[in-house]
């Protein structure tokens, strides 16, 4: 009897094995778990693992594939990684701490903390976690990542960098939040989102020049059009494929991140026609006067010829960018990145001002377009 329950206990252990491994593979295939855990188990058992077929085929009503089971081992499996990630963090002579504040589609304010920190020769980057929030000013986000460190037995005097967004409330001198946490942490240092400055400067720059209000409205109104219809965003796929090519959807712009300006006014550009023409087999259906609007707009040439100037100006600083946001960044190599980006745009000046307009830039086009 003890030897069939010790083998009882083993071939349960065994297929508990089984199963979160399945559900850890799935996770970091980003398949949704939920809806599909049980199929997938049941498919790896069927295709040759003897522990899975066996069990389920000797106990077929305790499976541990229940909607609550799946929830249980998502929970187990959250509970380790993040302990052994946080365990590293705690033995860290010191970690920079970065955090920014957003609100979701259900209007919550959420305040997102990520940690980088030394360990075994390189550094670890790691998400921490997601603090919803009821006031966004500098002592009550203090308090709140003080709360959220004493749940993770964190020191908080380790602190010796924070890099939060250039509004007053985290990086003001006197009383932002990053004046706060160095009257717990005086050692520490503030670096400014350099990013989150690049990125508000089309949003500062909007009120001057009205192409560029023209461009953001137009840009945003054409991919609300196909990204709330599934049909249209089909009908556009479609008439790509038609006209011979590789089918593509259009990109979001946000004013407050300006360099996603960059992909989708090249995108736009690069799929004119095709635009214009879906446009009309759109409009042509039910006359909305949106539809015709959008059409309008991008048919005037300050409008299309605006878009092309962001597409050769922005392209640089997008790559600067993304160098900036890299995981490893030399800062002995920075000031190279930034004066390559700087030469770049006055070449960009001077090759707009001469005779001819270099073939390599998009603002090459708008004698084709017009």
């Amino acid at each position: 009897m003890t030897d069939e329950n010790s083998k009882s206990k083993m071939d349960n252990r065994n297929y508990l094995e089984k199963l979160f491994k399945c559900a850890y593979f799935m996770i970091r295939k980003k398949w949704a778990l939920t809806e599909n855990f049980e199929d997938f188990v049941r498919f790896v058992g069927q295709v040759g693992c003897q522990e899975i077929q066996r069990y389920l085929e000797n106990d077929p009503k305790i499976t541990y594939l229940s909607s609550k089971s799946v929830s249980d081992i998502l929970k187990a499996l959250s509970d380790a990684v993040e302990e052994k990630e946080l365990e590293s963090l705690r033995n860290a002579p010191y970690f920079a701490l970065l955090a920014d504040e957003s609100t979701d589609e259900a209007n919550r304010t959420q305040f997102a903390l990520l940690a980088l920190w030394p360990s075994e020769g390189k550094f670890e980057g790691r998400y921490l976690g997601l603090i919803n929030v009821k006031k966004t000013d500098a002592q009550s986000l203090l308090e709140a990542i003080q709360q959220f460190f004493l749940a993770k037995d964190l020191d908080f005097e380790k602190v010796r960098f924070t890099a939060f967004d250039g509004t007053n409330t985290m990086s003001g001198e006197i009383s932002g939040l990053q004046r706060r946490v160095r009257h717990i942490s005086p050692h520490c240092l503030y670096i400014n989102c350099r990013n989150h400055r690049l990125a508000l400067c089309l949003k500062h720059l909007m009120p001057t020049y009205s192409s560029l209000k023209d461009v953001d409205s137009v840009l945003l109104s054409l991919w609300k059009l196909f990204e709330h219809s599934l049909r249209r965003l089909t009908m556009f796929q479609d008439l790509q494929e038609m006209y011979g090519m590789k089918s593509y959807a259009l990109v979001k712009a946000v004013s407050t991140r300006w360099l996603s300006h960059e992909k989708a006014c090249s995108r736009v550009i690069d799929r004119y026609g095709t635009i214009i023409d879906i446009l009309d087999e759109i409009y042509d259906e039910k006359k909305q006067p949106e539809v015709y609007g959008i059409r309008f707009c991008l048919t005037q040439q300050n409008t299309v010829a605006m878009m092309m100037l962001l597409c050769d100006v922005l392209k640089p600083l997008s790559h600067l960018s993304v160098y900036l946001q890299g995981e490893y960044v030399n800062f002995t190599h920075i000031g190279t990145h930034v004066r390559h980006a700087t030469d770049t745009l006055h070449d960009i000046i001077q090759k707009l001002q001469g005779p001819q307009i270099d073939p390599e830039l998009k603002f090459s086009k708008i004698q084709e377009f017009f």
